[in-house]
């Protein structure tokens, strides 16, 4: 009988352990492994609060719930880095998270990099092994770059189409639009005289940004070909094309050309990728003087 109640005693504690899940042993930091030495994102605690390891890098998935009491089967990617928060994101499941940088402000380096975020300053700082300082908020002084490109398109004749560019810089910089038609492939700048072409400009949304928009009406078959939209300030230029494609009515319009093609695209996406892996700012738009 005794026998028979230790074997259900522990056939209980194993049903409540894997009921209950695996927590965390007793801290004892003498038994932690080495301090990681070189931690992108900093180091912290682990998901039991008790030795040091690399924290998680901006965009990287991550556990919400840390500490002594923490259900280590519920653990799987481990707690962000420095200035890091765990967060829930759109459009991943409500059980997954990300880590998102606490402080979301453009800052100029002091090594003249614009950065999207001080975590992604502090990440280059870690990876290059530099001591690099916020110099000031906002982008540092250079070249503009594209911030979001206009989408190519297919459309039909008679049909209105607007074409959008969002450029970023310091100086702001202003968007100039020109058309180079298919057949001869002479440049125009725009709107020009034509009546059917108009462009809208504005600050915005972000600091140091302008936005424009390139609307044609009552499309016609020479309207086909490229637009070109041009940022500029007194540091420099970049520049940015779409193309369109005019069918007549009854034409077929290709499948692919009922998709819009991928935008060229610089803007912050909410840390959904890293900043050492890719660089949303063009080398060339990031150095410049203070």
């Amino acid at each position: 009988m005794a026998g028979y109640l230790i074997v259900l005693t522990l056939v209980s504690a194993l049903i409540i352990g894997h009921v209950v899940g695996l927590q965390c042993p007793t801290c004892v930091k003498e038994d932690c492994p080495p301090e990681p030495s070189k931690c992108l994102a900093g180091t912290v605690k682990d998901s039991c609060g008790c030795c040091l390891v690399c924290g998680n890098l901006e965009g990287d998935r991550c556990d919400r719930e840390t500490g002594s009491g923490a259900d280590l089967l519920e653990q799987k990617f481990g707690p962000c880095g420095d200035n890091l928060q765990c967060r829930g994101r759109a459009d991943l499941p409500e059980t997954d998270s990300v880590c998102v940088c606490t402080h979301q402000k453009m800052i100029c380096g002091s090594n003249k990099e614009t950065y999207e975020n001080l975590c992604q300053l502090m990440e280059d700082a870690n990876e290059t092994n530099e001591k690099i300082i916020i110099e000031r908020e906002g982008p540092c002084k250079g070249d503009p770059w594209i911030a979001t490109a206009p989408d190519d398109a297919h459309i039909y004749e008679g049909e209105n189409i607007s074409l959008g560019c969002e450029a970023m810089g310091n100086p702001v910089p202003m968007i100039l639009w020109s058309f180079v038609d298919d057949d001869q492939h002479i440049e125009t700048p725009l709107p020009s005289d034509d009546e059917h072409f108009s462009v809208q400009l504005r600050g915005g949304p972000e600091k140091f940004e302008m936005t424009s928009w390139l609307l044609i009406q009552n499309a016609k078959a020479s309207d086909q070909g490229s637009y070109r939209c041009v940022a500029k300030n007194e540091m420099g230029m970049k520049d940015t094309h779409a193309t369109l494609k005019v069918y007549q009515k009854g034409q077929q319009i290709p499948a692919e050309g009922l998709v819009p093609a991928p935008r060229e695209t610089n803007r912050n996406l909410q840390g959904q990728t890293r900043a050492r892996r890719e660089r949303r700012w063009q080398a060339s738009s990031r150095h410049g003087e203070l």
